[in-house]
């Protein structure tokens, strides 16, 4: 092939087409059909007809050389007639039906429709010829992803938080939470042949660490680790020893706090403690954690702590640590500029849950 890229002069095919030409060459190691038949035709439309001067000149195989010029001699194209090869199983009939059945009853089965099809056209098909078809079509069996249920009455408290802060400015705010991170989590896909699909021995009783963290544009406050249960008491010794520090030193006290509706945030003793400070607490829709990017920050740290393997308590809370703090700038940047989409994603779907 390298010495059939040699051969072209630049005048005869024009130098964008000969350009072209020569990259598709020299990537490919071994050319596919379509670019087989492209050369065939360059050579058919300059006046080479002989099967054996093209294969000289080419390496292409003689055989698909000889179906090519063929082609041209008896159509003047060197496409493959349509309908030419095995028919399909399934007639466009039949396949507006599946779509119909799929569409109206998404929880249909193969052997249901095999059923229908059968009765209703009589034509026994293979489940697997029917998934096959759906496949073609984009289709896909899977379980509905888990999602939590979100009442009317949040429905319009969301869509109207969104439209209240669509346009806001989040370059000073601080988004808090606190999660558990599981010694033997098992949630990292990997690669396996097929029909050998590895397993993982997980204890009954996963031994768990609490952690709680904080971030903002301009950088994160440190990840405060424990095992106790956590109480508004506990939570406000966390803000004042890790959040108000690295908050103050960023903002100053212009800045403002995101955190859940969970019972510890909202107690008396924790509303108290924030309302003698200085900076504003954003009001928080209820059941809405696809609106906080603390959310997605923490799923991070936990997807690259589960890939490390922690193998007791100590190297899990070394690893949460290590992750928490390699956290790139740029992730923190993209987060924050996140939050406007969210407000427009929320918003279109009235409401409803977004895909973050």
């Amino acid at each position: 092939m390298t010495s059939f890229c040699g051969m072209f002069k630049k005048k005869s095919l024009g130098y964008k087409f000969a350009d072209h030409l020569e990259k598709l060459i020299v990537k490919m190691s071994q050319s596919s059909l379509k670019v087989h038949r492209q050369i065939v035709l360059h050579y058919w439309s300059i006046g080479v007809r002989e099967a054996r001067e093209i294969y000289a000149k080419t390496k292409i195989p003689l055989r698909t050389i000889q179906r090519n010029l063929k082609r041209l001699r008896e159509s003047g194209s060197i496409e493959r007639k349509k309908g030419s090869g095995r028919p399909k199983k399934i007639s466009p009939v039949e396949a507006r039906a599946i779509g119909q059945w799929v569409r109206r009853n998404n929880r249909i089965s193969l052997r249901t429709m095999a059923i229908e099809l059968e009765t209703q056209y009589k034509k026994k098909l293979a489940h697997a010829t029917i998934y096959r078809h759906l496949k073609e079509k984009s289709y896909q069996s899977s379980v509905p992803t888990p999602t939590p249920m979100i009442t009317e009455e949040q429905r319009i408290v969301r869509l109207g938080w969104a439209l209240r802060h669509q346009n806001d400015d989040w370059k000073r705010t601080f988004f808090v939470d606190e999660t558990a991170f599981s010694l033997f989590r098992n949630t990292i896909r990997v690669w396996h042949k097929a029909g050998s699909r590895p397993t993982r021995k997980l204890p009954k009783n996963r031994q768990k660490v609490m952690a709680w963290g904080g971030f903002s544009i301009q950088g994160r406050a440190p990840l405060y680790t424990f095992t106790k249960i956590m109480d508004s008491s506990l939570y406000i010794e966390i803000l004042k020893e890790n959040l108000l520090p690295t908050a103050r030193r960023m903002f100053g006290n212009r800045w403002r706090l995101v955190q859940d509706n969970d019972p510890k945030h909202k107690s008396k003793k924790t509303t108290e403690f924030l309302n003698q400070q200085k900076f504003e607490v954003l009001d928080w829709p209820a059941n809405s954690p696809d609106l906080n990017p603390m959310e997605n920050l923490i799923n991070i740290v936990k997807n690259n702590v589960e890939k490390r393997k922690p193998a007791n308590i100590e190297d899990l809370k070394r690893m949460m640590t290590e992750e928490w703090e390699s956290i790139t700038e740029q992730t923190l940047i993209n987060l924050v500029n996140s939050m406007q989409q969210r407000c427009m994603l929320c918003i279109k779907a009235k409401g409803e849950r977004i895909k973050y």
